[in-house]
């Protein structure tokens, strides 16, 4: 007796169900009932999928597709129902399939087979059975949700990892060696502001920093539109959001908050001309029109145009609305450079013979900050000790049923989250090592005192990046360029005036090494200057 053609059709749904119920044992199970009932399969389908989601799935369709136009096929093979659908709208395709199409749906691990001369006492258990198999799925989604939610609770992230990070074989969170400090060097070019967007992803691809969807065989270089959300992404600093709240991670970060802050503030306000000329007009973006405050921009003219071997290309900057300016023209880039942005970085010369009262000033600065930072620290610390109480209350409250109403608590909890997040980040930037920082702010004016030097053997590219450090965007008048330091260089400019007027005294320094904190050397202090008066 010749066999009948048949489908065998066998799905699981994660990668995980794979492993321990494989589909290489539904196989085993579905050719063997094939045998049994006289069955011969002529294809099948081997597929790990979800069979509830938004996504249509291609491999089903693609095998009720290949059922419906084969009409010498009329059996379909399954494992069990809930591997043929979980799904009302499902159940509707296949009884469809069945009744207008004429196929017999096996199911090889219960023995149960369905056709369209089924009973009504078969359709009830089989509706029964589909509301069951619907009721497990949406279990299994809820339960899903409530883990991943508990987990982002915990401080790890519930999903894959952005590009930067990777899994170990412990599911833990780690840094990809390979495209981490690629995603650093992110960061720190669009801080610089020297480069487009467009600029720095070519070169971060020239790098070797590809597109990590799965989709991406190819390797493609990563969109725009990728490069800003890697940016604008908190994980790189240490918190992830999930479900539209912001959680503290507890993943290794890439950057600083403060990094993170910079970069997304140049990204905001990003709007550097398109430089269709391929010139590198280094110093586009530093200055503005002293009338309109417009971008000062860049651009070039060649002279000799008609003597190929004589032709020079000259670079100069100016206002792109001077039409109606009381001051016309333009500045050129040699004169900029070497003059005008010059001028700024002698701005904050410090004359050698002020380097001991400096140091002796920063002595006793970071001895009135470290006090003060040690009392920010104590007030700090409480603040976040009850605000984890607060959590743990409201918590204990919720779970008692004190608290009904479900968007109350939420909202409550999220105004914690964020406290919590907020005082930590405040209490990390309390711990800092005064030590260092005395050491870098001495440093920083030993640097400040060679920077003129340093300056004038630099190229215009380093000379650019120089005055990125000193000032936002300053002011170009003429030929002038009036400056707006930064920090702490809008500060450092003054100290030598400081310096003559009010230095420390021999004896406030005697004082000071006598003391054993700024405590002892505040009461020391006020006692000498009473004995003084009187």
């Amino acid at each position: 007796m010749e066999k009948e053609q048949a489908i065998l059709f066998l799905r699981v749904s994660s990668r995980g169900q794979e492993d321990n119920y494989s589909l290489d044992a539904q196989e085993r199970l579905g050719r063997a009932y094939a045998d049994k009932n006289n069955l011969r399969i002529v294809k099948f389908w081997k597929v790990a999928e979800s069979a509830w989601g938004k996504k249509e799935r291609k491999n089903f369709n693609q095998m009720l597709e290949y059922a419906k136009n084969n009409p010498q096929i009329k059996h379909i093979i399954f494992d069990i129902l809930d591997r043929m659908t979980r799904n009302d709208f499902d159940k509707i395709r296949m009884r469809e399939l069945m009744v207008e199409h004429g196929k017999t749906f096996h199911f090889s691990r219960t023995n149960k087979t369905y056709n369209k001369n089924y009973s009504s006492d078969d359709e009830f258990m089989l509706d029964i059975e589909v509301a069951v198999a619907k009721k497990w799925s949406n279990d299994i989604s809820r339960k899903v949700k409530m883990g991943h939610l508990e987990s982002a609770e915990q401080g790890h992230y519930p999903h894959f990892p952005p590009v930067g990070y990777k899994r170990d074989d412990s599911r833990k969170i780690i840094k990809d060696e390979v495209f981490a400090p690629l995603v650093s060097k992110l960061y720190d070019l669009v801080i610089a502001r020297h480069y487009s967007l467009t600029t720095i992803t070519q070169m971060l691809y020239d790098l070797g920093l590809r597109n990590p969807h799965k989709g991406c065989h190819n390797k493609k270089r990563m969109k725009l539109t990728s490069l800003k959300e890697i940016i604008e992404n908190p994980f790189y600093y240490g918190n992830f959001i999930w479900k539209k709240n912001l959680y503290e991670g507890k993943h290794e970060p890439l950057i600083s908050k403060v990094v993170w802050d910079k970069a997304n503030a140049v990204l905001q306000g990003e709007d550097r001309p398109y430089n269709k000329d391929e010139v590198d007009y280094y110093f586009t973006g530093l200055l503005k029109c002293s009338e309109c405050g417009s971008s000062i921009s860049g651009a070039y003219t060649i002279k000799n145009k008609e003597k190929p071997e004589k032709a020079k290309k000259y670079r100069y900057y100016r206002c792109r609305r001077q039409k109606n300016h009381e001051i016309k023209g333009y500045i050129r880039e040699n004169y900029l450079a070497d003059k005008a942005l010059l001028s700024v970085v002698k701005g904050v010369h410090i004359p050698k013979n002020a380097t001991n009262v400096i140091q002796t000033t920063i002595d006793l600065i970071a001895g009135k900050q470290g006090f003060m930072k040690q009392n920010k620290r104590e007030t700090l610390q409480a603040e976040y000790n009850d605000s984890l109480k607060q959590m743990d209350r409201l918590y204990e409250l919720y779970s008692k049923g004190a608290i009904n109403n479900v968007e109350i608590f939420a909202n409550k909890e999220k105004e914690l989250n964020e406290t919590i997040i907020r005082l930590k980040g405040e209490l990390a930037l309390c711990n800092t090592d005064e030590k260092k920082t005395v050491e870098k702010a001495k440093a920083l004016f030993l640097v400040i005192n060679e920077l003129e030097q340093l300056y004038t053997e630099s190229n215009y590219e380093d000379k650019s990046l120089i005055i990125k450090e000193l000032c936002g965007v300053s002011v170009l008048k003429g030929n002038k360029v009036i400056p707006e330091y930064l920090e702490p260089f809008n500060i450092i400019r003054k100290i030598p005036k400081a310096v003559e007027e009010c230095s420390p005294t021999a004896s406030d320094v005697k004082l000071l090494e006598d003391a054993k904190d700024f405590k002892s050397y505040t009461e020391k202090l006020v006692r000498a200057r009473e004995e003084s008066n009187l």
